[in-house]
Protein backbone atom coordinates (compact mmCIF):
# COMPACT_ATOMS: atom_id res chain seq x y z
CA UNK A 1 0.00 0.00 0.00
CA UNK A 2 2.01 3.16 -0.85
CA UNK A 3 2.43 6.39 1.57
CA UNK A 4 0.20 8.70 1.14
CA UNK A 5 0.69 10.94 4.81
CA UNK A 6 1.54 9.12 7.85
CA UNK A 7 -0.85 10.08 11.49
CA UNK A 8 1.04 9.14 14.12
CA UNK A 9 -1.10 10.26 17.22
CA UNK A 10 0.67 7.12 19.79
CA UNK A 11 4.49 7.76 18.90
CA UNK A 12 6.56 8.27 21.96
CA UNK A 13 9.71 10.43 21.37
CA UNK A 14 12.76 8.33 21.71
CA UNK A 15 15.82 9.69 21.96
CA UNK A 16 18.74 7.90 20.53
CA UNK A 17 22.27 9.14 20.91
CA UNK A 18 23.76 9.59 17.34
CA UNK A 19 27.72 9.50 17.82
CA UNK A 20 29.82 9.03 20.47
CA UNK A 21 30.24 10.78 23.69
CA UNK A 22 31.32 14.34 23.64
CA UNK A 23 35.20 14.49 24.91
CA UNK A 24 34.50 15.45 28.27
CA UNK A 25 37.01 15.76 31.89
CA UNK A 26 34.49 17.28 33.70
CA UNK A 27 32.42 15.27 36.21
CA UNK A 28 29.52 13.61 34.38
CA UNK A 29 25.72 13.98 35.53
CA UNK A 30 24.43 10.85 37.54
CA UNK A 31 21.12 9.38 38.03
CA UNK A 32 20.80 7.40 41.30
CA UNK A 33 17.14 5.21 41.08
CA UNK A 34 16.01 3.98 44.82
CA UNK A 35 14.15 0.86 44.24
CA UNK A 36 11.56 -0.21 47.20
CA UNK A 37 9.56 -3.75 47.16
CA UNK A 38 6.65 -4.45 48.88
CA UNK A 39 5.76 -8.08 49.85
CA UNK A 40 2.38 -8.45 50.72
CA UNK A 41 0.45 -11.90 51.17
CA UNK A 42 -2.06 -12.56 48.12
CA UNK A 43 -5.98 -11.51 49.41
CA UNK A 44 -8.89 -13.31 48.72
CA UNK A 45 -9.90 -14.43 45.39
CA UNK A 46 -13.85 -14.57 44.91
CA UNK A 47 -15.68 -15.87 41.79
CA UNK A 48 -18.41 -13.99 41.45
CA UNK A 49 -21.21 -16.47 40.41
CA UNK A 50 -24.38 -14.28 39.72
CA UNK A 51 -24.86 -10.14 39.70
CA UNK A 52 -24.35 -9.65 43.55
CA UNK A 53 -21.97 -10.14 45.97
CA UNK A 54 -21.90 -10.95 49.48
CA UNK A 55 -20.21 -8.08 51.38
CA UNK A 56 -16.51 -7.86 51.76
CA UNK A 57 -15.57 -7.37 55.22
CA UNK A 58 -12.45 -4.59 55.28
CA UNK A 59 -11.48 -4.78 59.00
CA UNK A 60 -7.71 -2.86 59.29
CA UNK A 61 -6.63 -0.59 56.98
CA UNK A 62 -4.53 -1.95 54.61
CA UNK A 63 -7.10 -5.13 54.03
CA UNK A 64 -7.96 -5.68 50.79
CA UNK A 65 -10.42 -8.45 48.69
CA UNK A 66 -10.82 -9.49 45.06
CA UNK A 67 -13.55 -10.46 43.09
CA UNK A 68 -13.28 -11.87 39.57
CA UNK A 69 -15.72 -12.46 37.04
CA UNK A 70 -15.88 -13.04 33.16
CA UNK A 71 -18.51 -11.02 30.85
CA UNK A 72 -20.32 -11.96 27.88
CA UNK A 73 -18.50 -11.96 24.95
CA UNK A 74 -21.04 -9.26 23.18
CA UNK A 75 -20.70 -6.95 25.85
CA UNK A 76 -18.19 -3.72 24.98
CA UNK A 77 -19.48 -1.62 28.13
CA UNK A 78 -20.97 -2.28 31.72
CA UNK A 79 -20.62 -1.02 35.34
CA UNK A 80 -20.47 -1.83 38.91
CA UNK A 81 -22.10 -0.55 42.16
CA UNK A 82 -20.25 0.05 45.07
CA UNK A 83 -21.70 0.42 48.25
CA UNK A 84 -19.27 1.27 51.75
CA UNK A 85 -21.57 0.38 55.21
CA UNK A 86 -19.52 3.02 57.23
CA UNK A 87 -19.75 5.98 54.94
CA UNK A 88 -17.66 8.78 54.90
CA UNK A 89 -15.68 7.33 58.09
CA UNK A 90 -13.82 5.60 56.21
CA UNK A 91 -11.69 5.44 52.61
CA UNK A 92 -12.18 2.60 50.48
CA UNK A 93 -10.18 2.66 47.00
CA UNK A 94 -11.75 0.65 44.24
CA UNK A 95 -9.83 -1.08 40.83
CA UNK A 96 -11.11 -2.59 37.94
CA UNK A 97 -8.56 -4.53 35.79
CA UNK A 98 -8.95 -6.79 32.75
CA UNK A 99 -6.52 -10.30 32.63
CA UNK A 100 -4.79 -9.67 35.45
CA UNK A 101 -5.65 -8.24 39.22
CA UNK A 102 -2.80 -6.18 39.07
CA UNK A 103 -3.19 -2.72 38.17
CA UNK A 104 -0.89 -1.48 35.28
CA UNK A 105 -1.75 0.79 32.27
CA UNK A 106 -2.77 -1.88 29.56
CA UNK A 107 -5.38 -3.92 31.67
CA UNK A 108 -6.49 -1.05 34.34
CA UNK A 109 -10.50 -0.05 33.33
CA UNK A 110 -11.41 1.84 35.81
CA UNK A 111 -10.54 3.80 39.21
CA UNK A 112 -12.52 5.34 42.14
CA UNK A 113 -12.52 6.22 46.11
CA UNK A 114 -15.71 5.73 47.64
CA UNK A 115 -15.71 8.11 51.04
CA UNK A 116 -19.63 8.29 50.84
CA UNK A 117 -22.70 7.26 52.40
CA UNK A 118 -24.23 6.71 48.88
CA UNK A 119 -23.74 4.23 46.49
CA UNK A 120 -21.16 4.76 43.62
CA UNK A 121 -21.39 3.50 39.98
CA UNK A 122 -18.16 2.76 38.57
CA UNK A 123 -18.55 2.23 34.49
CA UNK A 124 -15.75 0.09 32.71
CA UNK A 125 -14.88 -1.31 29.33
CA UNK A 126 -15.28 -4.89 29.17
CA UNK A 127 -12.54 -7.17 27.17
CA UNK A 128 -13.23 -10.29 25.58
CA UNK A 129 -12.53 -13.60 26.62
CA UNK A 130 -10.84 -12.36 29.77
CA UNK A 131 -11.51 -12.50 33.21
CA UNK A 132 -12.55 -9.03 35.11
CA UNK A 133 -11.41 -8.38 38.46
CA UNK A 134 -12.48 -5.58 41.49
CA UNK A 135 -10.40 -5.08 44.01
CA UNK A 136 -11.13 -3.19 46.98
CA UNK A 137 -8.94 -1.77 49.23
CA UNK A 138 -9.16 0.06 53.42
CA UNK A 139 -7.01 2.86 52.91
CA UNK A 140 -8.25 5.13 55.94
CA UNK A 141 -10.87 4.85 58.51
CA UNK A 142 -12.87 2.34 60.64
CA UNK A 143 -13.86 -0.91 59.30
CA UNK A 144 -16.40 -1.49 56.44
CA UNK A 145 -18.75 -3.64 54.48
CA UNK A 146 -18.55 -3.33 51.10
CA UNK A 147 -21.24 -4.31 48.37
CA UNK A 148 -20.21 -5.03 44.53
CA UNK A 149 -23.36 -5.10 42.13
CA UNK A 150 -22.83 -5.92 38.43
CA UNK A 151 -25.69 -3.70 36.66
CA UNK A 152 -26.89 -5.77 33.95
CA UNK A 153 -29.51 -3.09 32.90
CA UNK A 154 -26.70 -0.52 31.74
CA UNK A 155 -24.78 -3.00 29.93
CA UNK A 156 -24.06 -1.88 26.36
CA UNK A 157 -24.53 -5.18 23.67
CA UNK A 158 -23.18 -4.86 20.28
CA UNK A 159 -24.48 -6.89 17.14
CA UNK A 160 -21.53 -6.47 15.71
CA UNK A 161 -19.82 -9.80 13.84
CA UNK A 162 -15.66 -10.29 14.95
CA UNK A 163 -13.89 -11.32 11.78
CA UNK A 164 -10.83 -13.34 12.89
CA UNK A 165 -7.76 -11.70 10.54
CA UNK A 166 -5.31 -14.48 9.13
CA UNK A 167 -1.81 -13.83 9.72
CA UNK A 168 1.55 -14.07 7.71
CA UNK A 169 4.64 -13.96 9.54
CA UNK A 170 8.37 -13.71 7.92
CA UNK A 171 11.53 -14.69 9.03
CA UNK A 172 13.06 -11.10 9.76
CA UNK A 173 12.20 -9.80 13.75
CA UNK A 174 8.92 -8.41 14.14
CA UNK A 175 7.65 -8.67 10.79
CA UNK A 176 4.26 -10.09 10.27
CA UNK A 177 0.84 -8.99 8.56
CA UNK A 178 -2.19 -9.82 9.18
CA UNK A 179 -5.35 -10.28 6.02
CA UNK A 180 -8.41 -10.40 5.21
CA UNK A 181 -8.99 -13.46 3.11
CA UNK A 182 -12.16 -14.71 1.89
CA UNK A 183 -13.01 -18.05 0.76
CA UNK A 184 -9.95 -19.91 -0.22
CA UNK A 185 -8.46 -16.43 -1.69
CA UNK A 186 -4.57 -16.31 -0.94
CA UNK A 187 -4.71 -12.36 -1.60
CA UNK A 188 -6.51 -9.85 1.22
CA UNK A 189 -9.73 -8.93 -0.17
CA UNK A 190 -11.31 -5.49 0.13
CA UNK A 191 -13.80 -4.93 3.16
CA UNK A 192 -17.75 -4.07 2.26
CA UNK A 193 -18.78 -2.06 4.79
CA UNK A 194 -23.07 -2.36 6.05
CA UNK A 195 -25.53 0.24 7.38
CA UNK A 196 -26.44 -2.32 9.85
CA UNK A 197 -23.24 -3.13 12.18
CA UNK A 198 -19.83 -1.75 12.81
CA UNK A 199 -17.70 -3.96 11.04
CA UNK A 200 -14.89 -5.40 13.61
CA UNK A 201 -11.86 -6.90 12.73
CA UNK A 202 -9.79 -9.07 15.73
CA UNK A 203 -5.95 -10.11 15.56
CA UNK A 204 -3.45 -11.25 18.11
CA UNK A 205 -0.44 -9.83 19.37
CA UNK A 206 2.18 -12.33 20.55
CA UNK A 207 4.14 -11.62 23.92
CA UNK A 208 7.65 -10.93 24.02
CA UNK A 209 8.27 -11.61 20.10
CA UNK A 210 5.89 -9.52 18.58
CA UNK A 211 6.08 -5.99 21.05
CA UNK A 212 9.27 -5.03 19.74
CA UNK A 213 8.11 -3.60 16.75
CA UNK A 214 5.43 -1.16 15.51
CA UNK A 215 2.10 -1.90 14.29
CA UNK A 216 0.60 0.18 11.51
CA UNK A 217 -2.65 0.24 11.07
CA UNK A 218 -3.70 1.06 7.62
CA UNK A 219 -6.95 2.64 5.48
CA UNK A 220 -7.96 3.77 2.47
CA UNK A 221 -11.38 3.60 0.01
CA UNK A 222 -10.70 1.41 -2.96
CA UNK A 223 -9.98 2.63 -6.50
CA UNK A 224 -9.84 6.20 -4.56
CA UNK A 225 -13.53 6.07 -4.05
CA UNK A 226 -14.80 6.49 -7.44
CA UNK A 227 -17.46 4.22 -6.91
CA UNK A 228 -18.31 5.88 -3.66
CA UNK A 229 -20.70 9.38 -2.95
CA UNK A 230 -18.58 12.39 -3.24
CA UNK A 231 -19.86 12.46 1.12
CA UNK A 232 -18.93 9.19 1.56
CA UNK A 233 -17.00 8.67 4.71
CA UNK A 234 -15.24 5.54 7.14
CA UNK A 235 -14.43 6.03 10.19
CA UNK A 236 -12.18 3.61 12.30
CA UNK A 237 -10.65 3.02 15.82
CA UNK A 238 -8.24 0.43 16.99
CA UNK A 239 -7.71 -0.59 20.39
CA UNK A 240 -6.14 -3.57 22.86
CA UNK A 241 -8.73 -6.35 24.59
CA UNK A 242 -12.13 -4.23 24.13
CA UNK A 243 -14.41 -4.43 21.55
CA UNK A 244 -14.50 -0.97 19.68
CA UNK A 245 -18.19 -0.06 19.04
CA UNK A 246 -18.74 2.72 16.55
CA UNK A 247 -22.05 4.74 17.28
CA UNK A 248 -24.17 4.94 14.27
CA UNK A 249 -26.09 8.33 15.98
CA UNK A 250 -22.25 10.53 16.56
CA UNK A 251 -19.93 8.58 14.55
CA UNK A 252 -17.87 7.91 17.65
CA UNK A 253 -16.11 4.71 19.41
CA UNK A 254 -17.20 4.03 22.55
CA UNK A 255 -13.98 4.67 24.62
CA UNK A 256 -12.49 3.50 27.56
CA UNK A 257 -13.46 5.43 30.66
CA UNK A 258 -9.88 5.81 31.40
CA UNK A 259 -8.31 6.96 28.60
CA UNK A 260 -8.47 10.20 27.19
CA UNK A 261 -7.66 9.38 23.20
CA UNK A 262 -8.50 6.14 20.78
CA UNK A 263 -6.40 5.78 18.02
CA UNK A 264 -8.53 6.83 14.91
CA UNK A 265 -8.89 6.86 11.10
CA UNK A 266 -10.92 8.48 9.33
CA UNK A 267 -10.73 8.51 5.18
CA UNK A 268 -13.09 10.08 3.01
CA UNK A 269 -13.14 10.58 -1.42
CA UNK A 270 -11.68 13.82 -0.68
CA UNK A 271 -8.61 12.30 1.33
CA UNK A 272 -8.72 8.60 0.09
CA UNK A 273 -5.89 7.41 1.72
CA UNK A 274 -4.33 5.45 2.88
CA UNK A 275 -4.33 7.09 6.13
CA UNK A 276 -1.80 5.50 9.17
CA UNK A 277 -2.10 4.70 12.41
CA UNK A 278 1.59 3.62 14.34
CA UNK A 279 1.67 2.01 17.63
CA UNK A 280 5.48 1.52 18.59
CA UNK A 281 5.82 -1.32 20.72
CA UNK A 282 2.15 -2.84 20.56
CA UNK A 283 0.74 -4.14 24.00
CA UNK A 284 0.63 -8.44 23.66
CA UNK A 285 -3.60 -9.41 23.38
CA UNK A 286 -6.08 -9.37 21.25
CA UNK A 287 -6.54 -6.16 19.04
CA UNK A 288 -9.91 -4.75 17.71
CA UNK A 289 -10.12 -2.83 14.51
CA UNK A 290 -13.88 -1.31 13.90
CA UNK A 291 -15.19 0.44 10.83
CA UNK A 292 -18.21 2.16 9.85
CA UNK A 293 -19.13 4.02 6.85
CA UNK A 294 -21.36 7.55 6.67
CA UNK A 295 -22.41 9.69 4.23
CA UNK A 296 -21.18 12.79 5.77
CA UNK A 297 -22.58 15.93 4.75
CA UNK A 298 -20.62 19.42 4.07
CA UNK A 299 -19.05 20.99 6.98
CA UNK A 300 -19.83 18.34 9.38
CA UNK A 301 -17.36 18.22 12.24
CA UNK A 302 -18.67 14.80 13.65
CA UNK A 303 -17.15 12.86 15.53
CA UNK A 304 -14.48 15.78 16.13
CA UNK A 305 -17.41 17.71 18.12
CA UNK A 306 -20.00 15.52 19.28
CA UNK A 307 -20.17 14.62 22.78
CA UNK A 308 -20.15 10.91 23.69
CA UNK A 309 -23.44 11.20 25.76
CA UNK A 310 -24.68 13.30 22.10
CA UNK A 311 -27.90 10.74 20.94
CA UNK A 312 -27.62 12.30 17.46
CA UNK A 313 -25.51 13.35 14.73
CA UNK A 314 -28.17 14.85 12.19
CA UNK A 315 -25.25 15.32 9.56
CA UNK A 316 -24.32 11.46 9.69
CA UNK A 317 -26.70 8.79 7.99
CA UNK A 318 -24.80 4.88 7.86
CA UNK A 319 -23.86 3.50 4.41
CA UNK A 320 -22.48 1.23 2.56
CA UNK A 321 -19.12 1.20 0.70
CA UNK A 322 -15.81 -0.77 -0.09
CA UNK A 323 -12.03 -0.42 2.04
CA UNK A 324 -9.24 -1.85 1.73
CA UNK A 325 -7.40 -2.56 5.17
CA UNK A 326 -3.88 -3.29 6.15
CA UNK A 327 -2.63 -4.74 9.60
CA UNK A 328 1.28 -4.85 9.64
CA UNK A 329 3.97 -5.21 11.86
CA UNK A 330 7.33 -3.72 10.92
CA UNK A 331 10.79 -2.62 12.52
CA UNK A 332 11.17 0.96 13.30
CA UNK A 333 8.18 2.74 11.26
CA UNK A 334 7.39 0.50 8.28
CA UNK A 335 11.36 -0.77 8.66
CA UNK A 336 13.17 2.50 7.87
CA UNK A 337 13.46 5.98 10.03
CA UNK A 338 13.48 8.30 6.76
CA UNK A 339 16.48 9.90 5.31
CA UNK A 340 18.19 11.37 8.53
CA UNK A 341 18.33 7.43 10.86
CA UNK A 342 19.03 4.00 10.07
CA UNK A 343 16.85 0.88 11.64
CA UNK A 344 19.26 -0.98 14.36
CA UNK A 345 17.59 -3.95 16.30
CA UNK A 346 18.89 -3.90 19.99
CA UNK A 347 18.70 -6.61 22.47
CA UNK A 348 19.09 -6.33 26.22
CA UNK A 349 18.21 -8.88 29.13
CA UNK A 350 16.92 -11.23 26.51
CA UNK A 351 14.44 -8.53 25.10
CA UNK A 352 14.74 -7.66 21.05
CA UNK A 353 13.37 -4.56 19.81
CA UNK A 354 13.79 -2.50 16.94
CA UNK A 355 14.82 1.65 17.05
CA UNK A 356 15.96 4.26 15.18
CA UNK A 357 19.65 5.53 15.01
CA UNK A 358 19.46 9.47 14.22
CA UNK A 359 22.21 11.42 12.42
CA UNK A 360 22.64 15.03 12.29
CA UNK A 361 21.00 16.09 15.92
CA UNK A 362 17.77 14.65 14.67
CA UNK A 363 15.89 13.00 17.47
CA UNK A 364 12.07 11.16 18.03
CA UNK A 365 10.91 7.99 17.32
CA UNK A 366 11.41 8.15 13.66
CA UNK A 367 13.98 10.79 13.31
CA UNK A 368 11.84 13.38 12.13
CA UNK A 369 12.56 16.10 14.82
CA UNK A 370 14.78 18.80 13.53
CA UNK A 371 14.93 21.10 16.40
CA UNK A 372 18.54 20.88 17.22
CA UNK A 373 19.73 20.70 13.53
CA UNK A 374 22.28 22.41 12.80
CA UNK A 375 22.35 23.80 9.06
CA UNK A 376 25.24 22.59 6.54
CA UNK A 377 26.68 26.40 6.98
CA UNK A 378 26.74 25.68 10.69
CA UNK A 379 28.04 22.62 10.30
CA UNK A 380 31.00 23.07 8.02
CA UNK A 381 32.36 25.91 10.13
CA UNK A 382 32.05 24.15 13.35
CA UNK A 383 34.20 21.30 11.44
CA UNK A 384 36.43 24.26 9.95
CA UNK A 385 36.96 25.13 13.26
CA UNK A 386 37.48 22.03 14.92
CA UNK A 387 40.02 20.61 12.37
CA UNK A 388 42.11 23.48 11.39
CA UNK A 389 42.82 24.62 15.11
CA UNK A 390 45.18 22.05 15.20
CA UNK A 391 47.33 23.85 13.20
CA UNK A 392 48.46 25.93 16.06
CA UNK A 393 50.60 22.17 17.09
CA UNK A 394 52.67 23.52 14.20
CA UNK A 395 54.57 25.76 16.05
CA UNK A 396 54.71 23.56 19.07
CA UNK A 397 56.58 20.93 16.26
CA UNK A 398 58.94 23.87 15.83
CA UNK A 399 59.61 24.79 19.06
CA UNK A 400 60.35 21.56 19.96
CA UNK A 401 62.31 20.93 16.76
CA UNK A 402 64.75 24.08 17.92
CA UNK A 403 64.84 23.00 21.34
CA UNK A 404 66.46 19.51 20.11
CA UNK A 405 63.44 17.62 21.80
CA UNK A 406 62.88 15.40 18.95
CA UNK A 407 60.55 12.61 20.46
CA UNK A 408 58.42 15.34 21.97
CA UNK A 409 58.00 16.87 18.33
CA UNK A 410 56.96 13.75 17.01
CA UNK A 411 54.05 13.16 20.12
CA UNK A 412 53.20 16.46 18.52
CA UNK A 413 52.68 15.81 15.42
CA UNK A 414 50.40 12.96 16.50
CA UNK A 415 48.59 14.88 18.13
CA UNK A 416 47.86 16.97 15.23
CA UNK A 417 47.42 14.26 13.17
CA UNK A 418 44.97 12.25 14.74
CA UNK A 419 42.88 15.30 16.86
CA UNK A 420 42.77 16.50 12.81
CA UNK A 421 41.56 13.50 11.10
CA UNK A 422 39.19 12.23 14.13
CA UNK A 423 37.19 15.34 14.11
CA UNK A 424 36.70 15.38 10.42
CA UNK A 425 35.33 11.75 10.85
CA UNK A 426 33.31 12.39 13.61
CA UNK A 427 31.87 16.71 13.64
CA UNK A 428 30.52 16.80 9.68
CA UNK A 429 27.09 15.19 11.26
CA UNK A 430 27.17 12.86 7.80
CA UNK A 431 27.46 15.59 5.24
CA UNK A 432 31.09 16.78 5.28
CA UNK A 433 32.59 13.89 7.16
CA UNK A 434 36.11 12.12 5.83
CA UNK A 435 37.52 9.33 7.67
CA UNK A 436 40.56 7.85 6.76
CA UNK A 437 39.96 4.49 9.13
CA UNK A 438 37.16 3.43 11.82
CA UNK A 439 36.03 6.98 14.13
CA UNK A 440 36.56 4.34 16.92
CA UNK A 441 40.44 4.17 15.89
CA UNK A 442 40.52 7.51 15.57
CA UNK A 443 39.15 8.33 18.86
CA UNK A 444 40.97 6.30 20.58
CA UNK A 445 45.09 7.61 19.07
CA UNK A 446 43.58 11.00 19.56
CA UNK A 447 42.78 10.61 23.17
CA UNK A 448 46.06 8.38 24.09
CA UNK A 449 48.39 10.85 22.35
CA UNK A 450 46.99 14.03 23.69
CA UNK A 451 47.72 12.48 26.83
CA UNK A 452 51.27 11.73 25.92
CA UNK A 453 51.65 14.99 25.19
CA UNK A 454 50.85 16.26 28.39
CA UNK A 455 53.39 13.37 30.03
CA UNK A 456 56.45 14.21 27.98
CA UNK A 457 56.35 17.97 28.20
CA UNK A 458 56.33 17.15 32.12
CA UNK A 459 59.11 14.88 31.67
CA UNK A 460 60.64 17.17 29.61
CA UNK A 461 60.42 20.01 32.62
CA UNK A 462 62.07 17.86 34.98
CA UNK A 463 65.43 18.38 32.91
CA UNK A 464 66.97 14.38 33.42
CA UNK A 465 69.07 12.17 31.42
CA UNK A 466 68.46 10.75 28.40
CA UNK A 467 68.32 7.68 29.49
CA UNK A 468 66.08 8.66 32.72
CA UNK A 469 63.63 10.56 30.26
CA UNK A 470 63.01 7.91 27.66
CA UNK A 471 62.43 5.04 30.44
CA UNK A 472 59.77 7.83 32.06
CA UNK A 473 58.38 8.36 28.14
CA UNK A 474 58.19 4.50 27.43
CA UNK A 475 56.37 3.78 30.64
CA UNK A 476 54.42 6.63 30.57
CA UNK A 477 53.32 5.52 27.50
CA UNK A 478 52.29 1.87 28.03
CA UNK A 479 50.39 3.43 31.37
CA UNK A 480 48.89 5.36 29.56
CA UNK A 481 47.68 3.41 27.05
CA UNK A 482 45.91 1.00 29.27
CA UNK A 483 43.90 4.08 30.87
CA UNK A 484 42.94 5.00 27.60
CA UNK A 485 41.42 1.89 26.50
CA UNK A 486 40.26 1.48 29.79
CA UNK A 487 37.95 4.54 29.97
CA UNK A 488 38.97 7.36 27.70
CA UNK A 489 36.65 9.89 28.57
CA UNK A 490 36.88 9.13 32.58
CA UNK A 491 38.58 12.16 34.60
CA UNK A 492 41.05 10.24 36.57
CA UNK A 493 42.65 9.25 32.84
CA UNK A 494 43.34 12.90 32.43
CA UNK A 495 44.46 13.95 35.94
CA UNK A 496 47.02 10.88 36.43
CA UNK A 497 49.75 11.67 34.06
CA UNK A 498 48.88 15.51 34.95
CA UNK A 499 49.26 14.80 38.79
CA UNK A 500 52.01 12.32 38.76
CA UNK A 501 54.23 14.34 36.32
CA UNK A 502 53.70 18.04 38.49
CA UNK A 503 54.72 15.89 41.46
CA UNK A 504 58.52 14.93 39.47
CA UNK A 505 58.53 18.30 38.33
CA UNK A 506 58.11 20.24 41.79
CA UNK A 507 60.65 17.11 43.24
CA UNK A 508 63.39 17.36 40.80
CA UNK A 509 63.27 21.62 41.09
CA UNK A 510 62.98 21.84 44.96
CA UNK A 511 65.92 19.58 45.07
CA UNK A 512 68.18 21.43 42.46
CA UNK A 513 67.28 24.77 44.19
CA UNK A 514 68.57 23.16 47.48
CA UNK A 515 71.30 21.64 46.08
CA UNK A 516 72.60 24.91 44.79
CA UNK A 517 71.41 26.69 47.67
CA UNK A 518 69.14 29.25 45.33
CA UNK A 519 65.59 29.43 44.18
CA UNK A 520 66.38 30.49 40.79
CA UNK A 521 65.82 27.70 39.05
CA UNK A 522 65.12 27.26 36.21
CA UNK A 523 66.51 30.07 34.45
CA UNK A 524 64.93 33.76 35.76
CA UNK A 525 63.36 34.71 32.09
CA UNK A 526 61.61 31.05 32.31
CA UNK A 527 60.79 30.73 35.50
CA UNK A 528 59.48 34.85 35.72
CA UNK A 529 57.91 34.38 32.43
CA UNK A 530 57.16 31.10 30.29
CA UNK A 531 56.39 29.28 33.42
CA UNK A 532 53.35 31.20 34.64
CA UNK A 533 52.00 32.54 31.26
CA UNK A 534 51.77 28.82 30.05
CA UNK A 535 50.56 27.34 33.27
CA UNK A 536 48.23 30.17 32.63
CA UNK A 537 47.12 29.32 29.40
CA UNK A 538 46.78 25.65 30.07
CA UNK A 539 44.65 26.33 33.09
CA UNK A 540 42.15 28.97 31.16
CA UNK A 541 41.56 26.23 28.51
CA UNK A 542 41.41 23.57 31.00
CA UNK A 543 37.97 25.32 32.59
CA UNK A 544 36.45 26.75 29.30
CA UNK A 545 36.96 22.89 28.41
CA UNK A 546 35.80 21.14 31.58
CA UNK A 547 33.23 23.39 33.13
CA UNK A 548 32.02 25.55 29.74
CA UNK A 549 31.50 23.18 26.75
CA UNK A 550 28.29 22.60 25.83
CA UNK A 551 26.54 20.94 22.97
CA UNK A 552 25.56 24.29 21.55
CA UNK A 553 29.42 26.00 21.98
CA UNK A 554 31.11 21.93 21.62
CA UNK A 555 32.81 23.62 18.49
CA UNK A 556 33.73 27.19 19.61
CA UNK A 557 35.12 25.98 23.55
CA UNK A 558 36.89 23.36 21.97
CA UNK A 559 38.82 24.45 19.31
CA UNK A 560 39.79 27.20 22.57
CA UNK A 561 41.53 24.12 24.14
CA UNK A 562 43.02 23.14 20.91
CA UNK A 563 44.75 26.40 20.71
CA UNK A 564 45.35 26.79 24.34
CA UNK A 565 46.99 23.41 24.95
CA UNK A 566 49.05 24.22 21.97
CA UNK A 567 50.03 27.72 22.82
CA UNK A 568 50.80 26.33 26.50
CA UNK A 569 53.27 23.19 24.89
CA UNK A 570 55.05 26.10 23.27
CA UNK A 571 55.62 28.36 26.37
CA UNK A 572 56.11 25.64 28.54
CA UNK A 573 58.62 22.94 27.23
CA UNK A 574 61.88 24.76 28.42
CA UNK A 575 64.87 25.80 26.63
CA UNK A 576 67.49 22.99 27.52
CA UNK A 577 69.67 26.06 28.50
CA UNK A 578 67.31 27.10 31.10
CA UNK A 579 67.48 23.56 33.29
CA UNK A 580 71.33 23.87 33.50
Amino acid sequence: MPTARSESPLLTPVTIDPSLPNIRISASCETILDAEVDVEREASLQLAVNARQPNIRLANIGDLSRVRFLMPNNVIESSITIFSSSGVSSEVEVNVTANSYISSKGTELAQTTLNSSTAVSVPFKVWTNAFHYITVRLLSGSSTDVSVVLNNSVQHFSDATVVRLTRKSYPDFFLFDYEYLVDNQTKSSSVQLTTTSTSVFSFEINSISDTGGTLTVALRLKDKGKSEPENFTVFGCVHLGTLQDISPETGRCFSNIMESKLPVLVTSKTDPGPIYVHIPFPEPGLWYLSLRAFLRSMNCTCPETCQENSTMCPCLIPASGTVEMSVASSPCIEGNCGMHGRCIHYMNGGFVFSGCHCLRDYRGFDCTDDQYVQNDSSVLIGLLMLTLSNLVFVGSIYFALHRAYYAEALIYFAVMFFSTFYHACESGESVYNFCIMRVAVLQFCDFFTALLAFWVTLVAMVGLTPRSTAILDLGGAVVLATCAELNRTALWVFMTPTITGSCLVAFFWIKRCRARNTIHYPAKCYQYYYFPAGIGLVTLGLICYAFLQTQMNYSLVHSFWHMAVAGGVMLLLPNRKHLK
